[in-house]
């Protein structure tokens, strides 16, 4: 497979001369930044829902064909323009160099800038870490990472309650051969399409 290494403008080098980002860090000050900016005495509220999904896997996985997956999503809105916001999604790919199957899942873990509460339609961007698994079918073989992940949509909604939405989310990760240390740069390009249900106090 080719390679290409990744970079970052605020990486730093790791003892290995390998470029790491300093993931936990950036989106913790990131969050405390906004949430002390942002408006308090918003209803908060839960939600839950699920997407279909466009999967693309890139650089180190390019030879991965595309697949349709589904995606099991969550979070917590804090108030009108922030929500903590997770997302479990999986889908089955073919190797096309190797003719293996192969199955990809991943957990994004990130924070939701909402732009517009007052419009049914509202646009959002979304940020964070997210953790990258893939298992081979024909042999005994799993590649692990972790990366970084940014995406964008907007959301629907149709009642207080029920949404519908669009988000695109790219992500950029650094994974492991679990069984021979070998090291892999991938990319996720996801497109989905999605609903949520949220659990309003009354």
């Amino acid at each position: 497979m080719r390679r290409w290494q990744l970079s970052f403008p605020l990486s730093t080098c790791s003892e290995h001369g390998r470029r790491t980002f300093p993931f936990p860090l950036l989106i913790t000050l990131f969050s405390l930044v906004f949430l002390l900016s942002t408006p308090c005495g918003a209803i908060a509220s839960w939600y839950l829902g699920g997407a279909f999904e466009h999967v693309e896997l890139g650089n180190d996985f390019e030879d991965f064909d595309d697949a349709i997956g589904i995606s099991l999503a969550g979070g917590f809105r804090l108030n009108p323009y922030f929500a903590l916001d997770f997302a479990l999604g999986g889908s089955g790919h073919d190797e096309e160099v190797l003719g293996v199957d192969a199955d990809y899942s991943r957990f994004d873990m990130g924070a939701k800038f909402i732009f517009n509460d007052v419009s049914p339609v509202q646009p959002f961007v979304v940020a964070g870490l997210s953790t990258h698994y893939i298992q081979f079918d024909a042999f005994i073989d799993d590649i692990d990472g972790l990366g970084l992940f940014v995406g964008a949509g907007f959301e629907g909604f149709v009642s207080p309650v029920n949404s519908f939405g669009i988000v695109v989310k790219h992500h950029w990760w650094d994974g492991e051969d679990v069984f021979f240390s070998g090291d892999y740069d991938g990319t996720t390009l996801t497109v989905g399409v999605y609903f949520n249900y949220y659990f309003l106090e009354n």
